[in-house]
């Protein structure tokens, strides 16, 4: 079995049997959701790719006309429409190197972590195009992925503090964020911003592993929630130790 299939099938089996844990600290995923919902409009028609069971394009359902959500795992858009009973809420079947939608056609594409479940750069690239097609002129794309460079970061000071390096999943390529830079250039995009999440990250890979140690840190821990409200009212005042990064970039 190929890398691509072995990490397809990673996905349908978690769908299958524990979809709730497909991502486990729910603290940061709060702030994620949060900003990301900041950033929607009442008119945008949006499309969430790589919305795994649905969870996140219900919540950004809340603030929006219409959204559809699609991810390449059928196991977990069934999964999705099991939980939708939302009417302007759409979900599919699709593959973000290969979309079967019309092109300008999204006010809004969010992609959450789903270009590091790419086997190869090659198709992160081809996954970026596909985004730039489908969406409207001056349309955003939200993406939110984890690098290279932040793990280097975040290793960084967990050396400081004798901790072992974060674990790298076997499923991910990690971006390299000077490539994808001029990737997304190359294409057609401009960058209207980004966002770190550096102090929630320092608070619960560093801060956090030490207080317990020699015990393994919990995602529920208190000190992730406090870490959670700590990082919404700095918001990027300190970006040295994110491995999760958010882009906007509009199309030109």
């Amino acid at each position: 079995m190929s890398k691509e299939k072995d990490v397809k099938q990673y996905w349908d089996d978690k769908a299958k049997s524990s979809p709730e844990t497909i991502f486990k600290d729910r603290y940061f995923k709060k702030v994620e959701t949060d900003f990301i919902s900041s950033l929607l409009k009442s008119k945008d028609v949006v499309l969430d790719v790589g919305c795994g069971v649905g969870a996140d394009t219900l919540l950004y359902a809340e603030k929006v006309k219409k959204i559809y959500g699609v991810d390449y795992s059928q196991e977990m858009t069934k999964a999705s429409k099991n939980l939708s009973k939302v009417e302007n809420a759409v979900f599919a079947t699709m593959d973000i190197r290969n979309l079967n939608l019309k092109s300008n056609f999204f006010d809004k594409v969010i992609g959450e972590y789903v270009l590091v479940n790419l086997p190869s750069w090659k198709d992160q690239q081809k996954g970026i195009k596909e985004i730039y097609r489908v969406l409207k002129p001056r349309g955003l794309y939200i993406m939110c992925e984890a690098t290279q460079q932040g793990l280097v970061d975040v290793d960084k000071y967990r050396k400081m503090f004798n901790i072992e390096p974060l674990k790298r999943h076997w499923h991910n390529v990690y971006l390299n964020e000077v490539q994808l830079g001029r990737c997304c250039a190359d294409v057609g995009f401009e960058l209207v911003g980004s966002r770190r999440f550096g102090m929630y990250h320092f608070i619960s890979k560093i801060i956090h592993p030490l207080l317990v140690y020699p015990e393994e840190p919990q995602f529920e821990a208190e000190i992730n929630r406090v870490a959670a409200d700590i990082e919404r009212k700095l918001q990027n005042n300190f970006p040295y130790c994110s491995h999760r990064v958010m882009w906007v970039w509009r199309k030109i």
